[in-house]
Order: structure tokens, then C-alpha cells, then sequence
């Protein structure tokens, strides 16, 4: 009937009525907890920002450490005369360094690349490049493999190798130039990373040791072995760590590492540009070759003329 009809309808409409003031109320619980999430939210990011900000002002202040413990253009300039050092940690931070010592007899040039890169990195630097100068300075030693062997024996004391995690394996390659200017000659020895001689266009790359300094799988009075070179006029020395020769890239429509043959190559052609055009051209080829791919590793060139002129 249609009194019935009406008494149904009403029914429905309060119905209605209840379930819109339950949602009303739903939606009002509702924004408040996204009103709480969202301050709760805001608060946690606010939080991570300066606990960034922390980490980013430490990272910064490290890495203006780690630049103090690289000579200055001008020391290098006193003992190498005209050079190249490129230096370029792959984030602010990183494991390659490069000294120089003068010794009675002449002078001592070292590159090296300690295990990791970015904080780790940077802190096997602490503890290395300290232990050369020590080595040289105090206890009077100037002959590389010699060198080579007291830091694998410092930086294991050091790092407390007995007491570390066995599935770790902390140390660096380095190589070390002392260059003899009376006697006309140099002495190179390397642990991991080659020494690169360039004369008369050509660039021959004297072989290191396989083994690392500091490394677990290196013995513990293991002699590293030295190589003699007589100096001649027009001889270009080339010491680098392997972040260039790794570096990923495209040749054409090929991905591929830059690899050592085609650094060779490189220094090849560098050879007898001025040292600011050598930077300048080191970095674009990596450039253009890296192309938007991400850098590996850091990068260490240095490079300097030999002393003779006769």
C-alpha cells in the first residue's frame, strides 16, 4: 500500500542519513591521522636532513684532511719541476693518494690506491700515507722495495690483522719512483700498480708485483723487487691508479672497460703536450668515453719529466 510504501521510504532516508553521518565521522577520524602521519612524517624528515647535514659537514671536513695529506703544486713543483697530478676521488672522499720525499741522493715519488673507495677508503689513506713519511723521515729508509716492505709490515700492525675479520682483506698497490739525478738513474718498485716510461713517443710499462701491501694474501717479509732505469733527456714517467683503465664506457654501440692498452695509447700521445694541455685532454677522453656512465673508482695520474738534460 502506499502508507506502507512511505514508512519504507522513511526508513531508507534515516538509513541514509546514519550512514552518511558515519562516513562524516569516518572522514573526520580519517584526516586527522593523516594530519598526525603527515606531522609525523614532516618531523622524521626534518630529522633525517640535519642528521644529513651531520654527515655531509663530517665528509666535507675529511676531505679537506685528505687534501692536507697531498703535497701542494708548490712542493711538488720544488722537487718534480714541471708535472701533472690528477687527483679525483670518486666521491669526496677516497683510497688513492700520491707523495713525495726528498731523500740525500735525490727524490722519492709515490702513488697509491688503498682497498675501497669514498669513507673506508679514506681512512686506509690515514694510516698509509703517515707510515711512508715515517718510514722515509725518521727511520732514514729511501730504496722502494725496502719502502714497499716496512709499510706492509706497518700498515698489518696498524690495522691489527691477527685480531680482524679473515673474510676481509684491507691493504693497497702502490708503486715507488726514486729518481737519482747524479747517478743518472731511477729505482722503481710496485706493488699492483705499474710504472709508465714514455721515450721518443713510445710508452713501455714496467710490470709490478702481484702483490699487495698490507694485503692478508702477501707474506709477511715478502722482498719486493726493483727495477733500475737510466735516465735520458725527453723521459716521461707515468704513475696512475687503475680508475681510469676500469672505467666503464662505449666504443660505438659497445660497452667495454678503457683498459690498459688504450691508456698506453694515450700517454703516447700526451707525451711532450704542456702538462696543462695533458689535464685537459686526460679528462676529456675519459669524458667522452664514460659517456652517462657512472664513475667506477677514484682516479690518480701524476707525471714527471726526467731530470736529465744532456
Amino acid at each position: 500500500s502506499m502508507e506502507t510504501m512511505i514508512v519504507n521510504l522513511k526508513e531508507m532516508m534515516k538509513n541514509l542519513e546514519n550512514k552518511q553521518r558515519e562516513l562524516r565521522e569516518l572522514n573526520v577520524g580519517l584526516e586527522d591521522r593523516v594530519e598526525d602521519r603527515t606531522r609525523e612524517l614532516s618531523h622524521a624528515l626534518n630529522e633525517l636532513g640535519a642528521s644529513n647535514r651531520l654527515v655531509m659537514e663530517s665528509i666535507q671536513y675529511a676531505a679537506r684532511m685528505q687534501n692536507n695529506l697531498l703535497p701542494t703544486p708548490e712542493q711538488l713543483s720544488a722537487i718534480l719541476g714541471d708535472h701533472l697530478a690528477l687527483w679525483l676521488p670518486r666521491d669526496l672522499v677516497g683510497g688513492d693518494f700520491y707523495l713525495v720525499e726528498e731523500t740525500d741522493d735525490g727524490y722519492l715519488v709515490m702513488v697509491a690506491d688503498c682497498t675501497g673507495h669514498g669513507v673506508p677508503g679514506a681512512l686506509m689513506t690515514m694510516i698509509a700515507a703517515p707510515a711512508f713519511q715515517r718510514i722515509v723521515r725518521e727511520m732514514g729508509v729511501g730504496e722502494p722495495a725496502q719502502i714497499l716492505s716496512l709499510l706492509h709490515r706497518l700498515m698489518g700492525l696498524a690495522m691489527n690483522r691477527e685480531a680482524g675479520d679473515a673474510s676481509v682483506d684491507e691493504g693497497m698497490e702502490a708503486a715507488i719512483v726514486k729518481i737519482e739525478p747524479a747517478k743518472e738513474r731511477a729505482v722503481y718498485a710496485g706493488a699492483g700498480l705499474p710504472l709508465f716510461v714514455v721515450k721518443e713517443g713510445s710508452c713501455d710499462e714496467i710490470r709490478p708485483d702481484r702483490h699487495g701491501v698490507g694485503s692478508r694474501r702477501t707474506p709477511e717479509g715478502y722482498l719486493f723487487q726493483e727495477h733500475e732505469i737510466v735516465l735520458r733527456q725527453g723521459m716521461d714517467f707515468y704513475l696512475a691508479t687503475d680508475g681510469i683503465a676500469e672505467q666503464v664506457g662505449w666504443m660505438g654501440n659497445r660497452k667495454m672497460m678503457f683498459g690498459k692498452k688504450r691508456f698506453k695509447a694515450l700517454l703516447e700521445e700526451l707525451s711532450g703536450l704542456d702538462k696543462a694541455e695533458q689535464k685537459r685532454r686526460l679528462l676529456s677522453t675519459l669524458e667522452a668515453f664514460k659517456g652517462d656512465e657512472k664513475r667506477r673508482d677514484d682516479i690518480t695520474v701524476l707525471h714527471f719529466e726526467s731530470p736529465v738534460k744532456i
